[in-house]
Protein backbone atom coordinates (compact mmCIF):
# COMPACT_ATOMS: atom_id res chain seq x y z
CA UNK A 1 0.00 0.00 0.00
CA UNK A 2 0.91 3.47 -0.52
CA UNK A 3 2.94 5.61 2.21
CA UNK A 4 0.38 7.36 4.45
CA UNK A 5 2.30 10.72 3.32
CA UNK A 6 2.11 10.01 -0.22
CA UNK A 7 -1.66 9.60 -0.04
CA UNK A 8 -2.24 12.66 2.05
CA UNK A 9 0.00 15.02 -0.64
CA UNK A 10 -1.97 13.05 -3.41
CA UNK A 11 -5.36 13.93 -1.80
CA UNK A 12 -4.04 17.39 -1.26
CA UNK A 13 -3.30 17.92 -4.81
CA UNK A 14 -6.46 16.72 -6.05
CA UNK A 15 -8.13 19.27 -3.93
CA UNK A 16 -5.93 21.89 -4.99
CA UNK A 17 -6.80 21.05 -8.67
CA UNK A 18 -11.02 20.72 -7.76
CA UNK A 19 -10.70 24.35 -6.20
CA UNK A 20 -8.82 25.35 -9.56
CA UNK A 21 -11.11 23.91 -11.72
CA UNK A 22 -14.04 25.34 -9.59
CA UNK A 23 -13.34 29.07 -10.06
CA UNK A 24 -12.25 29.21 -13.65
CA UNK A 25 -12.78 27.88 -17.12
CA UNK A 26 -10.77 25.11 -17.84
CA UNK A 27 -9.37 23.97 -21.43
CA UNK A 28 -9.49 20.52 -22.05
CA UNK A 29 -5.55 20.25 -21.65
CA UNK A 30 -5.95 20.81 -18.29
CA UNK A 31 -9.01 18.37 -17.08
CA UNK A 32 -6.60 16.03 -19.29
CA UNK A 33 -3.79 16.45 -17.36
CA UNK A 34 -6.28 16.50 -14.39
CA UNK A 35 -7.73 13.27 -15.00
CA UNK A 36 -4.02 11.47 -15.45
CA UNK A 37 -3.54 12.66 -11.72
CA UNK A 38 -6.47 10.93 -10.94
CA UNK A 39 -6.01 8.04 -12.44
CA UNK A 40 -2.38 7.83 -10.81
CA UNK A 41 -3.55 8.89 -7.59
CA UNK A 42 -5.94 6.04 -7.81
CA UNK A 43 -3.06 3.44 -8.46
CA UNK A 44 -0.77 4.76 -5.76
CA UNK A 45 -3.73 4.16 -3.54
CA UNK A 46 -4.45 1.10 -4.85
CA UNK A 47 -3.18 -2.65 -3.11
CA UNK A 48 -0.07 -3.97 -4.83
CA UNK A 49 0.03 -7.28 -5.71
CA UNK A 50 1.46 -10.37 -3.20
CA UNK A 51 5.26 -11.40 -3.75
CA UNK A 52 5.50 -15.01 -3.92
CA UNK A 53 7.17 -15.51 -0.71
CA UNK A 54 4.01 -13.35 0.84
CA UNK A 55 1.57 -15.80 -1.19
CA UNK A 56 2.94 -18.94 0.08
CA UNK A 57 2.32 -17.37 4.07
CA UNK A 58 -1.27 -16.13 3.04
CA UNK A 59 -2.05 -19.93 1.71
CA UNK A 60 -0.26 -21.92 4.61
CA UNK A 61 -2.64 -19.69 6.73
CA UNK A 62 -5.95 -20.51 5.27
CA UNK A 63 -4.76 -23.98 4.83
CA UNK A 64 -4.27 -24.15 8.66
CA UNK A 65 -7.18 -22.52 9.40
CA UNK A 66 -9.24 -25.08 7.10
CA UNK A 67 -7.61 -27.55 8.78
CA UNK A 68 -8.85 -26.63 12.47
CA UNK A 69 -12.47 -26.15 10.94
CA UNK A 70 -12.21 -29.88 9.93
CA UNK A 71 -10.36 -31.44 12.94
CA UNK A 72 -13.16 -28.62 15.19
CA UNK A 73 -16.23 -30.38 13.23
CA UNK A 74 -14.88 -33.78 13.81
CA UNK A 75 -14.27 -33.54 17.68
CA UNK A 76 -18.23 -32.09 17.34
CA UNK A 77 -19.37 -34.81 15.37
CA UNK A 78 -17.47 -37.24 17.62
CA UNK A 79 -18.68 -36.26 21.13
CA UNK A 80 -22.16 -36.42 19.12
CA UNK A 81 -21.97 -39.82 18.21
CA UNK A 82 -20.31 -40.73 22.07
CA UNK A 83 -23.52 -38.75 23.41
CA UNK A 84 -25.86 -40.99 21.45
CA UNK A 85 -24.21 -44.39 22.11
CA UNK A 86 -24.66 -43.19 25.90
CA UNK A 87 -28.20 -42.17 25.42
CA UNK A 88 -29.14 -45.58 23.69
CA UNK A 89 -27.24 -47.47 26.59
CA UNK A 90 -29.24 -45.76 29.11
CA UNK A 91 -32.30 -46.30 26.99
CA UNK A 92 -31.85 -49.71 26.51
CA UNK A 93 -30.99 -50.52 30.28
CA UNK A 94 -34.35 -48.76 31.29
CA UNK A 95 -36.60 -50.99 28.66
CA UNK A 96 -34.64 -54.54 29.43
CA UNK A 97 -34.23 -53.03 33.06
CA UNK A 98 -38.00 -54.05 34.53
CA UNK A 99 -38.04 -57.54 32.34
CA UNK A 100 -35.34 -58.06 34.22
CA UNK A 101 -36.17 -57.28 37.63
CA UNK A 102 -38.98 -59.33 37.04
CA UNK A 103 -37.09 -62.53 35.78
CA UNK A 104 -34.97 -62.09 38.63
CA UNK A 105 -37.78 -62.10 40.90
CA UNK A 106 -39.75 -64.77 38.77
CA UNK A 107 -36.11 -66.77 39.80
CA UNK A 108 -36.04 -66.55 42.94
CA UNK A 109 -39.66 -67.05 43.70
CA UNK A 110 -39.25 -70.42 41.68
CA UNK A 111 -36.06 -71.35 43.41
CA UNK A 112 -37.86 -70.55 47.06
CA UNK A 113 -41.11 -72.59 46.53
CA UNK A 114 -39.05 -75.48 45.01
CA UNK A 115 -36.79 -75.37 48.60
CA UNK A 116 -40.11 -75.22 50.17
CA UNK A 117 -40.61 -78.15 48.76
CA UNK A 118 -37.84 -79.87 49.11
CA UNK A 119 -37.73 -79.46 52.75
CA UNK A 120 -41.87 -80.65 53.00
CA UNK A 121 -40.85 -84.07 50.60
CA UNK A 122 -37.34 -84.49 53.08
CA UNK A 123 -39.56 -84.13 56.50
CA UNK A 124 -42.00 -86.84 54.98
CA UNK A 125 -39.10 -89.11 53.88
CA UNK A 126 -37.89 -89.17 57.42
CA UNK A 127 -40.84 -89.41 59.30
CA UNK A 128 -42.28 -92.13 56.95
CA UNK A 129 -38.98 -93.90 57.56
CA UNK A 130 -39.28 -93.84 60.89
CA UNK A 131 -42.84 -95.26 60.97
CA UNK A 132 -41.76 -97.98 58.53
CA UNK A 133 -38.51 -98.69 61.20
CA UNK A 134 -41.04 -99.03 63.99
CA UNK A 135 -43.27 -101.72 62.11
CA UNK A 136 -40.31 -103.63 61.01
CA UNK A 137 -40.18 -102.91 57.41
CA UNK A 138 -36.92 -102.97 56.95
CA UNK A 139 -36.75 -102.76 53.20
CA UNK A 140 -39.05 -99.76 52.80
CA UNK A 141 -37.61 -97.74 55.89
CA UNK A 142 -34.47 -98.09 54.35
CA UNK A 143 -35.90 -96.96 50.69
CA UNK A 144 -37.67 -93.95 52.67
CA UNK A 145 -34.24 -93.04 54.38
CA UNK A 146 -32.36 -93.08 50.93
CA UNK A 147 -34.88 -90.30 49.24
CA UNK A 148 -34.37 -88.51 51.86
CA UNK A 149 -30.69 -88.37 51.51
CA UNK A 150 -31.19 -87.79 47.27
CA UNK A 151 -33.36 -85.02 48.68
CA UNK A 152 -31.16 -83.21 50.84
CA UNK A 153 -27.48 -84.55 51.00
CA UNK A 154 -25.89 -82.28 52.96
CA UNK A 155 -28.38 -82.69 55.74
CA UNK A 156 -27.62 -85.77 58.59
CA UNK A 157 -31.30 -86.96 59.32
CA UNK A 158 -31.55 -89.41 56.41
CA UNK A 159 -27.93 -91.06 57.03
CA UNK A 160 -29.19 -91.24 61.11
CA UNK A 161 -32.21 -92.84 59.91
CA UNK A 162 -30.46 -95.55 58.03
CA UNK A 163 -27.80 -96.48 60.94
CA UNK A 164 -30.76 -96.24 63.36
CA UNK A 165 -32.46 -99.20 61.05
CA UNK A 166 -29.94 -101.51 60.84
CA UNK A 167 -29.41 -101.05 64.73
CA UNK A 168 -33.00 -102.16 64.90
CA UNK A 169 -32.82 -104.61 62.97
CA UNK A 170 -29.66 -106.10 64.00
CA UNK A 171 -31.62 -105.66 67.74
CA UNK A 172 -34.90 -107.81 66.50
CA UNK A 173 -33.07 -110.30 63.90
CA UNK A 174 -29.54 -110.77 64.29
CA UNK A 175 -28.88 -109.13 60.91
CA UNK A 176 -27.13 -106.38 59.19
CA UNK A 177 -25.35 -105.73 62.38
CA UNK A 178 -21.55 -105.11 60.64
CA UNK A 179 -23.46 -102.42 57.76
CA UNK A 180 -23.18 -99.66 60.50
CA UNK A 181 -19.38 -99.80 60.99
CA UNK A 182 -18.94 -100.37 57.18
CA UNK A 183 -21.43 -97.49 56.76
CA UNK A 184 -19.74 -94.64 58.92
CA UNK A 185 -16.30 -95.62 57.79
CA UNK A 186 -18.16 -94.27 53.91
CA UNK A 187 -19.48 -91.55 55.44
CA UNK A 188 -16.12 -90.22 56.62
CA UNK A 189 -15.00 -89.82 53.29
CA UNK A 190 -17.34 -88.47 51.86
CA UNK A 191 -19.24 -86.14 53.94
CA UNK A 192 -16.31 -84.72 55.69
CA UNK A 193 -14.90 -85.67 59.52
CA UNK A 194 -17.57 -82.16 60.57
CA UNK A 195 -21.19 -84.00 59.10
CA UNK A 196 -19.24 -86.93 59.92
CA UNK A 197 -19.27 -86.46 63.71
CA UNK A 198 -22.59 -85.15 63.75
CA UNK A 199 -23.98 -88.43 62.73
CA UNK A 200 -21.80 -90.18 65.19
CA UNK A 201 -23.81 -88.10 67.92
CA UNK A 202 -26.93 -88.12 66.71
CA UNK A 203 -26.83 -92.18 66.94
CA UNK A 204 -25.83 -92.13 70.12
CA UNK A 205 -28.48 -89.71 71.33
CA UNK A 206 -31.24 -91.51 73.09
CA UNK A 207 -33.14 -88.11 71.46
CA UNK A 208 -32.85 -89.45 67.92
CA UNK A 209 -34.03 -92.99 68.36
CA UNK A 210 -37.45 -93.90 67.20
CA UNK A 211 -40.27 -94.49 69.43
Amino acid sequence: MAGFGGSVAAMQQSLKLNKALLNKHVPYATLKKYWEQEAKMRYELSFKELSEDQLKIVKAEIKQKLQADRNARKRLLLGFCVLGAILLFWVGMKVFEAPLRDLKFEEMQEWRQKEIEDNLRYKFYVEDGYQRLKLGEWYNASFQFEKAISAKPGAIEGYVGKIRMWQKQCEVEGESCDKTARYLMELKGSLGKEKWLAIKAAINSPQSSPN
